[in-house]
């Protein structure tokens, strides 16, 4: 499940495969009004990519589809389906947006490296190979300061392939993994990820300053890929943490890097089939997850 803030009013978008693996979206306006779910088409063998941070009135979406290659969508401006290329992919592509509102869109290729291909004035080009060797779908960095893409390598470690350096090459940031990474951007100079190690625990490192710091565990009992995603509380930076645990239930962990403190491990309860997808707003967290009934659940912190 994908899930997408439209505008700053508090209305969001949620994502979903259908058991038809047709795309599947519901409208989300303040105070918790719902509208119905809409099929939006398209044949998905993958999760729905969506720009979670992209605030404007067309939604780009891309799956994976029957055939194996990327498929998109402008979402809201009533576009069909079509096939970006005839690249071969594994996983779920990411989607991200520069600063015009042309999409760029990452993904990793049969071949197991990271492939990329973006939108000028509104067209696409072709798609350019970034190279790696990785084992798990990607995540992307973006933003005006950091950039980088992010894989588990064939290694099991963390690969990071810096967007913003002049003479980009993929680069091992250690550490053993046992999920995807998943990334949180909370300001122009700051990367936090969070991987599954092989304890089954929440790892975490950050990028602050230019400067990466250790591998951090912050404990917790996860069955899949962690989620990381930030918050403020009165101004101060959280960063927290999301997982689905061996019972299916879910649980939180929030992490206070300037007072360099956390809380405890929190269970939300629930009965959850996939990861959580977490959607953050000043005021708090909407969460969303498909319940093991099948249905998609939602939580607010």
């Amino acid at each position: 499940m994908s899930a997408t803030a439209r505008n700053g009013t508090g209305e969001r978008n949620i994502f979903a495969r259908g058991t038809n693996n047709a795309v599947y979206t519901r409208h989300g306006k303040p105070y918790l009004v719902w509208d119905p779910w809409e099929n939006v088409g398209g044949q998905t063998t993958s999760a729905i990519g969506v720009d979670p941070q992209f605030d404007g009135d067309r939604l780009d979406l891309a799956v994976r589809g029957a055939d194996g290659k990327v498929w998109h969508k402008a979402h809201g401006l009533g576009g069909a389906w079509h096939k970006l290329g005839d690249l071969d992919i594994q996983g779920t592509p990411v989607v991200r947006h520069f600063a015009g509102g042309d999409a760029i869109i990452f993904a990793r290729g049969a071949d197991n490296a990271a492939w990329t291909i973006y939108q000028d004035k509104g067209v696409w080009g072709l798609w350019v190979r970034l190279g790696g060797d990785l084992r798990s779908d990607l995540d992307v960095a973006w933003t005006a300061g950091v950039a980088g893409v992010f894989g588990r390598g064939a290694n099991d470690q963390l690969m990071y392939y810096p967007l913003s350096a002049q003479e980009p090459a993929w680069t091992p940031l250690g550490h053993v993994l046992a999920s995807a990474p998943s990334l949180a951007t909370p300001s122009n100079e700051r990367i936090d990820v969070a991987v599954r190690g092989t304890d089954n625990a929440v790892w975490h490192r950050a990028l602050s300053a230019g400067a990466w710091g250790p591998w951090m565990s912050r404990e917790g009992n996860t069955s899949d890929q962690p989620v990381v995603d930030f918050g403020y509380t009165l101004g101060i930076l959280d960063v927290d943490f999301l997982v689905r645990s061996p019972n299916n239930r879910l649980w939180t962990r929030a992490w206070y890097p300037d007072r360099g403190t956390s809380t405890t491990w929190l269970d939300l309860e629930g009965a959850i089939s996939t990861r959580p997808t977490p959607l953050a707003y000043p005021a708090g967290f909407n969460i969303f997850a498909r319940g093991t009934n099948g249905a998609a659940w939602y939580w607010y912190l």
